[in-house]
């Protein structure tokens, strides 16, 4: 029965506890919404926020700016560099704070988030002057930012101004100054409706401040008056640290302690107030003093002058000083309290030396800085009338080019008009033009058809002739086997046979010209060029005379390319058969060669005969053409096998420069 109240106590721990994270998770949950946060951002950036005094938060911060880009958040783009700054503002890098604060302002600037353009200018680089007695820099900083906010008329850069001059004030311990410039920031944001994240801390600067002034009631009154903003933690913990400065103040002991106690538990159970421990070891300080707990006080003052150092704010660390020496004394240690007090005197002045020391040498380099901005401002006078003058010249050249332009246009308006003449003079020519042309339409149809007709003509003639022609050819066949013995009669069928076949190649070539002609394409296969010469030179063996000899000279054994065997076996056949037609004695060359770039292949027919005259070498490939009037055939030979190059893809020419003889050269492409 004796562990009753201990096992009561222990159970009323465990539900405060669990009442507590409960409250944190509903205010996190409240402000996530209250603000549109995506549920993995703002989770990321609590923990960004436990990491604050680390150095890991500079990699965290990076993430958290990647993946709110990511999902096209450019306000928690700006809080992941904010939170960069805080990083080393918390840690006092000056050089750091500067480049941050220039960073963050242009992205809020970039994506018009005038919040955090002030927030970084105000609370951290002017706050930043303030703590570290820089108050000429600060001021000026904070005026350049008013008269920037009332040039934009940005009523959330106004209220900024007015809290950063404010806290000029508190440091200056210009107790009601501060305190009216802080209401004045108040009553903008609430007049304006502007964003009222950052309205409950400075009811809390108005609330301490009352506070320190002996004024605890209307303290009270604007602690509770802020409970309505509170929407996290931080916020909630900023409450519960006044209420405990409120409490002392009017004395009420147990209500100080249980609110210390509540605050003690909020900071041990959110890593994210990690940068709130000073304000926290200063209410605990002054709980240990009114309680006369003065070793715990000490304790107190020992964490606070060890986090002054860490800050590097001188201020904060003299003022500790004063106060251990003031605490030694309630605890009659007089000889302590003595040391630090003439410590802190003996600092205080050197402090107060330094400070003037850098007040002298900050206003000078303000004046410079001024100077500066003086000499830029003459020179972007100088510049502007440098712009008026080429302005001016500008004009000038512009309206020399109009006056240009309406020459230009007039004389184009008489231009226009002698051209309309000439275009009404034009549709008269047109109209005779389209009378000749439909005329010539109509003579070129009945050419065509004629042509047709002809063509028509030539192919049923040549299917008539042919006819009879077999049957000819056929029975002199007949006839000259069975008079073999009979040497007349046999030699009289053979010259019926040998003619027969002329007139029967001079009908293939009529029927193949005019085939060629209607048809477009021909069909390619590998062919083997070796192959197709010795076969024309088999078939040219018979009209070969006695006197000539016929050479072969290929390029390569086996020859493959892509092509129309008839084709190249017809045009080999034509070119050998006019070279034995006009070679008596002498010789008949055939050879092939592959091109360098081995795409093209070469064939020649060379013969020692009567040659080709000049003045028929240029005629020699049009229809019906011939060498010589009284030479047999019609002319058609060399024709056709052009054509037939042409549509292998390859040409047929005459070498000129050939004295003895003619000689002929098919080139063709391999693929």
């Amino acid at each position: 029965m004796k562990d009753l109240p201990y096992i009561t106590i222990g159970r009323f721990s465990v539900l405060f506890i669990i009442l507590l994270l409960s409250t944190t998770t509903i205010a996190q949950n409240r402000e996530m919404k209250e603000y549109n946060v995506d549920s993995t951002l703002y989770v990321y950036y609590q923990q960004c926020k436990a990491n604050i005094q680390s150095p890991i938060v500079l990699p965290m911060s990076d993430t958290l700016f990647t993946m709110a880009q990511t999902k096209s958040d450019p306000r928690m783009q700006a809080v992941a560099l904010s939170t960069k700054l805080d990083y080393y503002y918390f840690k006092g890098q000056e050089d750091s704070i500067i480049a941050w604060v220039e960073r963050v302002k242009k992205f809020a600037q970039e994506t018009e988030q005038s919040k955090y353009y002030y927030f970084a200018w105000g609370k951290r680089l002017i706050l930043f002057y303030i703590k570290n007695g820089k108050f000429n820099t600060a001021l000026y900083e904070a005026q350049n930012m008013l008269r920037e906010a009332q040039q934009e008329d940005n009523k959330e850069g106004i209220a900024y101004c007015y809290d950063c001059i404010g806290d000029i004030y508190i440091l200056k311990r210009l107790r009601q100054q501060a305190i009216d410039a802080k209401l004045k920031a108040i009553e903008i944001i609430e007049t304006y409706h502007l964003n009222a994240y950052n309205l409950h801390s400075k009811y809390m600067s108005v609330a301490k401040l009352y506070n320190d002034m002996l004024q605890p009631q209307k303290a009270n009154d604007i602690i509770k008056k802020a409970e309505k903003l509170v929407h996290n933690n931080n916020q909630a913990f900023e409450q519960k640290l006044q209420y405990v400065a409120y409490y002392l103040r009017v004395n009420q002991l147990e209500k100080a302690q249980k609110a210390l106690e509540e605050a003690e538990e909020l900071f041990k159970h959110d890593k994210t107030l990690i940068n709130r421990q000073k304000n926290l070891i200063v209410s605990r300080e002054s709980y240990y003093k009114q309680t006369k707990q003065y070793q715990k006080a000490l304790q107190a003052l020992e964490e606070q002058e060890k986090l002054a150092a860490e800050m590097g704010e001188t201020q904060l660390g003299l003022e500790v000083k004063m106060r251990k020496g003031q605490t030694y004394y309630w605890m009659r240690q007089k000889d302590l309290a003595a040391d630090y007090l003439y410590d802190y005197i003996n600092l205080a002045d050197s402090i107060n030396n330094i400070n003037e020391q850098a007040a002298i040498t900050e206003f000078s380099s303000l004046l410079n800085f001024e100077k500066i901005k003086i000499e830029k401002k003459e020179l972007e006078l100088k510049a502007k009338e440098a712009e008026l003058k080429h302005n001016r010249s500008f004009i000038l050249l512009l309206v020399s080019t109009l006056f240009i332009v309406f020459i230009l246009f007039y004389r184009e308006f008489y231009l226009n008009k002698k051209l309309k003449h000439s275009k009404k003079l034009l549709l008269i020519k047109n109209q005779e033009l389209t009378e000749s042309e439909n005329n010539l339409r109509k003579a070129r149809d009945k050419a065509e058809k004629a042509s047709n007709m002809k063509t028509s003509f030539i192919r049923n003639m040549t299917h008539e002739i042919r006819t009879p022609l077999n049957s000819i050819v056929g029975f002199s066949q007949v006839i000259s086997s069975q008079f073999k013995k009979d040497d007349e009669t046999h030699e009289f069928a053979n010259l019926i046979e040998k003619n027969s076949d002329k007139l029967l190649k001079l009908i293939d070539d009529v029927l193949e010209l005019s085939d060629l002609e209607s048809s477009e394409d021909m069909e390619l296969e590998s062919t083997n060029i070796h192959i197709c010469c010795e076969q024309a030179l088999s078939k040219i063996q018979p009209y070969i005379s006695k006197d000539v000899s016929l050479e072969f000279h290929p390029g390569n054994s086996e020859l493959f390319i892509h092509t129309n065997k008839e084709a190249v076996s017809k045009i080999l056949f034509n070119l050998l058969h006019n070279a034995a037609k006009f070679t008596e004695k002498g010789k008949i060359t055939l050879a092939y060669s592959l091109s360098e770039a081995k795409d093209q292949i070469s064939i020649s027919v060379t013969d020692t005969g009567i040659g080709i005259p000049a003045d028929k070498q240029e005629i020699i490939f049009e229809r019906f053409t011939k060498v010589s009037n009284f030479s047999q055939g019609c002319g058609l030979g060399l024709a056709l096998s052009k054509l037939l190059a042409q549509k292998l893809g390859g040409n047929l020419v005459i070498d000129k420069t050939n004295k003895t003889g003619s000689r002929f050269v098919l080139t063709l492409p391999v693929q």
